[in-house]
């Protein structure tokens, strides 16, 4: 990850409202196990007022037509999950889950429940933090990139989170991070490190 990148997350996470319309950047990458920087593309949400936003298969279109051969290896969600499917589609995965059912005794005083972050995670918040990673995989909105990255050779391979947390305002749950997509080839398999996941009781 580069710092580049990252405060283009950060930037979008503070954004309150955001339509699932996107935009494309390329940026310089370089991150410390690469000998050479290199220009690669990321996609983020078209928030913050910007009118220049598309769909994501329109999005993707673009930039293979600005480049033949175009670097594309991130998504960032921004607050494009804090409403519509991306929130919907988790929380009701999560319904039945441990997450849910240990909400209860986990949450702080401010009502958050802290699944991401956490300088010593437990073997049930990792069990936790799989759920939500494993659930955001399997939404519409990832299903949708997926086709539209299909066409050349790419998918969704996974997901990467910070600061995540589960939170209930008048008995509905939503949750919140600072999160973003990884692209790879298609062959990739978009369930990595699922199988590590550690399983607890509930």
């Amino acid at each position: 990850m580069t710092g580049c990148w990252f405060l283009l997350c950060v930037s979008a996470f503070a954004q309150s409202n955001a339509p699932l319309l996107w935009r494309a950047k390329q940026i310089q990458h370089a991150p410390p196990a690469e000998t050479n920087p290199y220009f690669g593309w990321i996609i983020v949400p078209c928030e913050g007022g910007k009118t220049n936003g598309a769909s994501f298969r329109t999005t993707i279109d673009a930039i293979y037509r600005a480049e033949a051969a175009p670097i594309i290896k991130h998504v960032c969600l921004g607050a494009a999950h804090r409403t519509g499917a991306l929130q919907e589609e988790v929380i009701r995965q999560l319904k039945d889950t441990v997450v849910i059912q240990k909400y209860p005794t986990r949450h702080d005083a401010n009502g958050w429940m802290w699944l991401g972050g956490t300088e010593t995670p437990n073997r049930l918040t990792q069990t936790m933090y799989q759920l939500v990673h494993t659930a955001i995989l399997n939404t519409t909105v990832v299903r949708e990139m997926d086709e539209a990255l299909s066409a050349h050779g790419l998918r969704i391979t996974n997901v990467s989170m910070e600061k995540l947390y589960i939170a209930s305002e008048k008995g509905k749950f939503r949750w919140d991070a600072i999160a973003w997509l990884i692209i790879g080839k298609a062959e990739q398999s978009a369930a990595t490190g699922a199988a590590n996941a550690t399983p607890v009781e509930r």
